[in-house]
């Protein structure tokens, strides 16, 4: 399993999870030493760490050759892979002295939050569709993209990431979408300094110590 996302907080867990179902995974992240310390705490045998930007095709292409080589060492197929790399720069569309925010900060948080995660997904695609079937339903392996709570909040400093991270869920296809509500993350942490201390989603109130 390919999980591209920092060797922290949701990245970690979820690594954690794999590694003690008796799964495999390659690791991609920005964060050289976060890396590395996972795959020592985990061990090499299971655990693999590529450095790679996701706002970068080639990095991207360069963690992918380096996965394929080690899933033919291993002899263990490409199950999958789980995109939850996101950042955030929280800022109003029009601050208090009648600015609008700057388009580079925008295009940041676009290219690695949705560009970033479309690409590496397209880039595994090919490799995962040879995969011997192991369903009756031919399936091959799982996408998952996941989206911070912070895509669905409505207060003003997260309007980057709201926009970006929601518009993984309306232009992708049959693979599973999750968005961690009830746990906290870098991005949500992030808003909720100078956000509100209740959201409402769905109907329901969340208060910031139940997220």
């Amino acid at each position: 399993m390919m999980v591209c996302d920092r060797a922290s907080g949701l990245g970690r867990a979820t690594i954690r999870k794999i590694i003690e179902a008796g799964g495999y995974v390659s690791l991609l992240d920005m964060n050289e030493i976060g890396g590395q310390e996972l795959v020592k705490e985990l061990g090499s045998l299971r655990t693999k760490f590529f450095q790679a930007d996701v706002s970068n095709t080639e990095s991207i292409a360069q963690a992918v050759k380096g996965t394929l080589a080690w899933v033919k060492e291993t002899r263990k197929e490409l199950a999958g892979v789980i995109a939850a790399a996101g950042v955030s720069t929280p800022a109003k569309i029009i601050d208090r002295h009648g600015d609008p925010f700057d388009l580079k900060g925008f295009d940041f948080v676009m290219s690695i939050n949705v560009r970033g995660s479309i690409d590496l997904v397209r880039q595994l695609l090919p490799h995962m569709t040879k995969v011997e079937p192991e369903a009756p339903d031919g399936e091959r392996g799982i996408i998952v993209l996941v989206s911070s709570s912070a895509a669905y909040v409505s207060w003003c400093r997260v309007v980057l990431s709201r926009y970006s991270q929601a518009s993984q869920f309306r232009r992708t296809t049959r693979p599973s979408l999750i968005c961690g509500f009830k746990r906290g993350t870098s991005l949500f942490d992030l808003a909720i300094d100078e956000g509100p201390r209740q959201i409402r989603c769905a109907g329901r109130d969340y208060s910031t110590e139940s997220v």
